[in-house]
């Protein structure tokens, strides 16, 4: 860079100037010498005039290269360092991490930096000559140019890859002019990891704010920095009454120091631990949680934090207590159950031993339950066995017990037993509560019960014995009636050893062939002709003798055999009347009894008709009694099945009819073709009046319904001539007729009287 030319010509012109008018005054100066002398100093004073203006020529060139000289070294030093500066932007701007792109006014690209072609996959010259917004992913916000200004712009956006690959930018755009000529500079900046680096942590206070367990972060000294809502919600703390504080506030009075000393210390060796507890919330009540606190530390190993977790136990608490509760109770009635009475018996027993005192367990079984359940249903059978429940519960003292060993059954411990009097008083008392009715749901109901006793420590020292021998005991009092009460006796073992001797021998007496069936005859009570027969079933045990029906058959119906043992007894009824027609005999209906396990089970119907159809006996010559409790207790389900039996032909009789409980409006409802009246009102005819006005209602109801009547049990010609002229259709009994074998009830089918052939 060069001065210009006219500050050196200004410089010597000013020195000139100068020296002239020093010259002018020196030659101008009054002299005292002669005019020669004037004419000399004039010529000198030109010459030394002279020789300043050419001085002062000579100064000024010097100080003008000097000049020249300092300028162009600074210029060039500034070219130097605006050669270097460039140098630095080119290689800023050609290798920056950011993408880095020259646009003309227009937004078309110019030229970009290495990044940007690493960035966007394209050639350097395919994005030359492309515009800005041709890399603007589908759908992402667009560059507003106009907005470029010199104070430079910066959104965000979305640009998209060569390969189709979007991916998040933040563009830093400026408006620039470079020689009069305006330019673009934009630099983008891949956000992508920024953004998902923002999405993790807005996903991560998502979760955190939506986590149903209590999260607070404390920092280096335990002060509590940050809490999540459902650290509110759990223990009504709001975060501003609670940063700033320690989580000793959340502290219950339920754990001594050393137990939060442990934690402490568990945290500053392994800098975790976790378990239950318990906290304390805002409205002071204390609640369980599981918890967790675990130390945050920094690169560098120091602990800058606490991080605590914690999930209330509440509900978790609460179902436990109730699954514990179901577990050792009864979930109908609420009792204790078997295992829970027995850990109260044991309780009790050990008192008792202390005290010397006797301990009476009585054992309770209400009878018929099942049949309730089907007939009335589960809902009604629930209801009755609380209303029980309830009923044994009344009146307890402190000491005493009550559990429900299911299926019907409770026990009722009687502690501290003063004498036995006092005893038989209150299970008499017990007894008469269980026996009176029940309304249920709006209506009467009549359940019946049995009760049987054992006492400490005459019938056993342990919950187990005394149990086993009061079950024992109510085992026996049902087979002694309805409502009944009986104490353990030595006796009752040896029964309940022959029931079980029983129940093993009758399970296989199908197929060894041990049982057999008889045949007692029906006879018209107007003129004494044979009519009809009932199948009697005996059983011989080839170890334990003859049982009689009385004996096995409730058993049979206790273990469910007696389904098995009822198909028996139709495939031989049906086969020997095939064998009596073989013979030429002119057969009657032989009437099957039906119990009510064989009413509940569903394949009766088809088993039944599985043999009829192998044996080709037809349905009208067989005859089905039903007791009257089957009917009364069974409901829709008994009266489809007796309407499908009658339906297909087979004859329906009412066994034991007037022993039963329920009213006499079901007849109507049932197809049925005879009543066959209870022996218990035959035995003293003619004699008790009660029996004898019974005897005739019942026939006066059967016939007004059009229904046959039979009595059963007929051993005196008195009740026989009484029945007759009372109207009754048909009687069975020892007066015409004991059970025959099947060969000897042949000789009655040929018109032989059945008496005769009996004896």
């Amino acid at each position: 860079m060069r001065p210009p030319v006219w500050q050196p010509l200004l410089i010597f012109a000013l020195f000139v100037v100068t020296i002239v008018t020093a010259s002018f005054f020196v030659w101008t100066w009054p002299a005292s010498g002669i005019n020669g002398m004037l004419q000399i100093d004039a010529l000198v004073a030109g010459v030394i005039a002279g020789l300043f203006i050419l001085g002062a020529a000579v100064a000024t060139y010097l100080w003008w290269r000097v000049v020249v000289v300092r300028l162009e070294a600074e210029g060039y030093e500034h070219h130097v360092r605006q050669l270097a500066l460039e140098r630095h932007y080119d290689c800023f701007a050609r290798y920056a991490n950011d993408l880095v792109m020259l646009l003309d006014e227009h937004g078309t690209i110019l030229d970009v930096n290495e990044r940007a072609l690493e960035a966007y996959g394209y050639p350097r010259h395919e994005l030359q000559g492309m515009g800005l917004a041709a890399l603007r992913a589908p759908g992402a916000a667009a560059e507003d140019l106009g907005r470029w200004s010199v104070g430079g712009v910066v959104y965000e956006t979305e640009h998209h890859r060569r390969n189709g690959a979007t991916f998040a930018v933040e563009v830093s755009g400026r408006r620039i002019e470079i020689d009069g000529r305006v330019f673009l500079h934009a630099i983008a900046r891949d956000i992508s990891e920024r953004k998902h680096a923002e999405e993790r942590l807005r996903l991560g206070a998502t979760v955190l704010d939506n986590l149903q367990e209590g999260i607070l972060v404390t920092d280096g000294r335990a002060r509590i920095i940050s809490v999540n809502p459902a650290f509110t919600n759990i223990t009504g703390y709001r975060p501003d009454e609670v940063i700033g504080r320690t989580p000793r506030m959340l502290r219950s009075d339920r754990h001594d120091p050393a137990f939060h000393q442990a934690i402490a210390a568990a945290i500053r060796a392994s800098g975790h631990w976790q378990g239950e507890m318990w906290n304390r919330r805002k409205n002071a009540e204390v609640f369980p949680v599981w918890q967790t606190i675990s130390a945050i530390r920094d690169p560098m190993g120091r602990v800058t934090g606490y991080l605590s977790i914690f999930s209330d136990l509440t509900e978790r608490k609460s179902a436990e207590d109730r699954i514990s509760h179901l577990a050792q109770h009864d979930a109908v009635t609420g009792l204790p159950n078997r295992g829970l009475l027995q850990e109260k018996l044991s309780s009790a027993l050990i008192h008792a031993r202390k005290n010397r005192a006797q301990v009476a367990v009585l054992y309770i079984d209400l009878e018929r339950l099942k049949e309730i359940n089907d007939a009335l249903g589960h809902q009604v059978g629930d209801a009755v066995l609380k209303a029980v429940a309830a009923r044994v519960t009344e009146q307890m003292r402190h000491s005493d017990i009550a559990g429900s060993m299911g299926g019907g059954e409770f026990v009722k411990v009687i502690a501290d037993v003063a004498n036995p009097a006092v005893l038989d008083g209150i299970v008499a008392r017990l007894l008469r509560r269980l026996a009176e009715p029940y309304e249920i749901d709006g209506r009467p109901l009549n359940v019946t019960v049995s009760i049987g006793a054992a006492l400490y420590p005459d019938d056993g020292a342990d919950p187990v014995t005394l149990l086993r021998r009061a079950d024992t005991a109510m085992h026996q009092a049902k087979e002694t009636g309805r409502n009944a009460l009986s104490y353990f006796s030595a006796e009752m073992e040896r029964h309940v050893s022959e029931r079980v001797a029983i129940e093993s021998a009758l399970r296989h007496a199908v197929e060894r062939n041990e049982l057999k069936l008889v045949y007692q005859a029906k006879v018209n009570a107007a003129n004494g002709r044979v009519v009809g027969c009932e199948a009697l079933l005996r059983w011989t045990s080839p170890v334990l003798g003859e049982i009689p029906p009385s004996k096995f058959v409730p058993i049979a119906e206790d273990i469910g055999e007696i389904v098995r043992i009822g198909e028996w007894v139709v495939a031989e009824v049906t086969r020997q009347i095939r064998a009596w027609q073989a013979a030429g005999l002119a057969t009657v209906p032989v009437a099957v009894n039906v119990s009510a396990v064989q009413f509940r089970n569903l394949g009766m119907l088809s088993s039944v008709r599985a043999i009829l159809a192998d044996s080709g006996v037809r349905a009208m010559e067989m005859e089905f009694e039903v007791t009257e409790g089957v009917l009364m207790l069974q409901g829709e389900a008994t009266q489809r099945t007796l309407d499908t039996f009658k339906a297909e032909g087979f004859r329906l009789s009412i066994d034991d009819f007037g022993s039963g409980y329920s009213s006499l409006g079901y007849l109507r409802n049932f197809p049925i073709d005879s009543l066959k009246i209870d022996r218990s009102f035959v035995t003293d005819l003619p004699f008790d009046q009660s029996n004898v006005e019974i005897v005739r209602a019942v026939v006066s109801l059967g016939h007004s319904l059009g229904l046959k009547t039979i009595a059963e049990g007929v051993e005196t010609k008195e009740q026989y001539e009484f029945l007759r002229d009372a109207g009754c259709d048909e009687v069975q009994g020892y007066l015409f007729s004991r059970p025959l074998p099947a060969e000897q009830f042949a000789r009655v089918l040929t018109g032989v009287p059945a008496a005769a052939v009996a004896h």
